[in-house]
């Protein structure tokens, strides 16, 4: 039997303004336009300037870039909210997840909550007080090392994700506030 021959297509992107004549396996793409497979390649490759034109102009690629959708005047506002700020996605996102940027209608807004950093502290204060009391708990019971050890690394694993939640929800938006000089409600 005969093995069948499988052909691999080289895609190249081209941002550019006129067409290119590049021979055979060569397909331009319109950056406007553009949602294929390697959406992560050219928002990896691309300047920021021309990131922000794509997400601006296309919801594929705003949705990959920071997780959500979002209409086209909410998109730009939240474009000039990231370059007012000095933002990054990743950042932005993180505001998204922890109820900080604000989206009502076609208004955009960061809200700043003085006191849920404070309760993101008590709350992984109060968790760490039971983690030391449980594992206090198990280092009394008599029975072969490893068991306890197993049993404190169980409960290391448990308590760690209500801790990286508080963090992330709680601590983390206050942080970026701090770093960007935001101190109250801020709408655009």
């Amino acid at each position: 039997m005969a093995k069948k021959r499988t052909r691999t297509e080289i895609i190249q992107t081209v941002d550019a303004e006129h067409a290119q004549n590049a021979g055979h396996d060569f397909y331009a793409i319109n950056l406007e336009s553009y949602s294929g497979n390697a959406l992560n390649d050219l928002l990896h490759t691309l300047p920021m300037d021309k990131l922000d034109t794509l997400a601006c102009q296309n919801e594929r690629a705003f949705a990959k870039r920071l997780g959500f959708d979002a209409c086209a005047t909410v998109r730009h506002k939240i474009i000039t909210l990231r370059r007012e700020h000095d933002l990054t996605d990743r950042e932005l996102r993180q505001l998204r997840q922890a109820g900080n940027l604000a989206i009502h209608g076609t208004t955009v807004g960061l809200s700043r909550s003085r006191v849920a950093p404070v309760f993101g502290w008590i709350g992984i204060g109060i968790l760490v007080f039971f983690l030391l009391a449980y594992m206090a708990l198990i280092e009394m019971h008599t029975g072969p090392i490893w068991r306890k050890l197993i049993a404190e690394l169980l409960l290391g694993a448990v308590f760690l994700g209500p801790v990286y939640f508080l963090s992330q929800t709680c601590i983390l938006p206050g942080r970026i506030f701090k770093r960007i000089g935001v101190t109250d409600t801020y709408r655009l």
